[in-house]
């Protein structure tokens, strides 16, 4: 498995072109789904609250107070993996003479490392509350159908747990938490813990090292730690079939691909024949389902390049189901052509080309890139267009003989259709 080993020294990326800096602090750690809970419950209370301003009222004002634009947190898994990630955009000084960086920086820092904490625990009441909001939240979207149907879909097709093994289907685990644990393993992942920080903007190295250093300890090793990303599905030898019937008034179709034998080299393949399927430029799937045959209310398409598998997702009324399913296969036998392929393959590559025109408008592109390519979450948006433009056909269309159709799922509404 590789080891990851970054600097625990701010990295500085300089844009400038914006008048904001933008500070993002990563705190890698091992995932464990047991904890999938504490980290929804971890985002409620860390940013609403602090053990200086208990209320949420009191907490926005000094916001405001401090000029901060944005503030938040969020969670990234992948796999094995868990990235805490706060996030400060406030003014850069240079342009507003009257801001105080460090006031704010230190706001950000208190957030983080002394949250409301009574006792050696979370406060109670501010827990309950986060913990009743995240179950109601959770059970009132299981009764919308896109969400409910996603979920029942996803349990045939995952054996090894990363999509299925979420909030949807592991209420159980929400009713374990309790405000001392969840302290303890807030602890362990964040203040017993080296995060990596990127700083974005226009900004000194100095001044950056100087501001960090005075809050965050400084560590003189590396911060290493796996990189655990990938993680493909096996494919069944027989594709499955299943259907279900539901009380809803739609029906929904899920078809999931996957490839056989996936390994690293494929995932550029993967993610190209996804482009193919599905991107702006060809839209095969709404053209086949859609304009030409007229079968669907809507379709949505995902892509799961690190686990080797898209899935194909229709709404369609129940008496189309056999012929949405022949039509969706007509299409990947299609694109075995290898004209076709490569008149695709150019469409996508132009689009790419107005696509990466577009990005370096963006105000955090750089920063994104950046990001991706230190922890090598995914690849770049030129890395991308360089292979596609190099790409040998032959090897995709070799490619392309190993995408099975794993399984199918149907959920039928028993009620009128509209």
């Amino acid at each position: 498995m590789k080891k990851l080993k970054l600097n625990s020294s701010p990295y500085i990326v300089k844009n400038t072109n914006y008048s904001t800096i933008t500070f993002v602090i990563y705190y890698p750690y091992k995932y464990d789904k047991i904890h999938m809970y504490d980290l929804e419950l971890i985002k409620q209370l860390v940013m609403n609250y602090s053990y200086e301003y208990k209320s949420e009222q009191e907490f926005r004002k000094e916001k405001v107070k401090r000029l901060i634009i944005g503030f938040n947190c969020t969670i990234k898994t992948i796999h094995n993996n868990l990235f805490v990630i706060f996030t400060l955009t406030v003014p850069n000084p240079k342009i507003v003479k009257n801001f105080d960086i460090e006031d704010a920086f230190k706001f950000f820092y208190n957030t983080i490392y002394n949250p409301n904490i009574v006792n050696g625990e979370f406060d109670h009441n501010q827990f309950q509350r986060e913990k009743e909001y995240i179950k109601f939240s959770i059970q009132n979207a299981l009764k919308n159908i896109s969400c409910d149907s996603y979920q029942r879909f996803i349990k045939y097709v995952d054996d090894i747990g990363d999509l299925k093994n979420n909030v949807y289907n592991n209420l159980e685990l929400l009713e374990d938490s309790n405000p001392k644990s969840l302290y303890e393993y807030y602890k362990n992942i964040i203040i017993n813990n080296s995060p990596v920080c990127i700083v974005y903007g226009d900004i000194d190295k100095d001044f950056i090292e100087n501001l960090y250093y005075k809050y965050f300890k400084k560590i003189e090793n590396k911060i290493i730690f796996d990189k655990d990303y990938d993680s493909y599905l096996s494919i069944n030898q027989v594709t499955s079939y299943i259907e279900e019937t539901s009380n809803y008034n739609q029906s929904v179709l899920c078809m999931a691909y996957k490839v056989e034998n996936m390994c690293e080299d494929d995932k550029l393949f993967l993610k190209l024949l996804c482009s193919i399927l599905n991107s702006r430029e060809t839209n095969l799937i709404f053209k086949k389902l859609r304009l030409d045959n007229n079968l669907i209310y809507f379709h949505r398409f995902n892509r799961y390049i690190k686990k080797g598998m898209f899935v194909i997702e229709a709404y369609i009324d129940k008496i189309n189901k056999d012929i949405t399913i022949e039509k969706i296969k007509e299409i990947l036998v299609e694109i075995n052509d290898k004209e076709l392929i490569i008149e695709y393959i150019n469409k996508i590559i132009k689009g790419l080309e107005y696509k990466l025109i577009e990005l370096k408008d963006s105000k955090y592109y750089e920063l994104d890139k950046f990001t991706d390519d230190l922890f090598e979450f995914n690849y770049s948006l030129e890395y991308v267009y360089n292979f596609y433009k190099e790409i040998d056909i032959d090897d995709f269309m070799n490619f392309l003989n190993r995408i099975k159709l794993d399984t199918v799922y149907f959920l039928k509404g028993e009620k009128n259709e509209k």
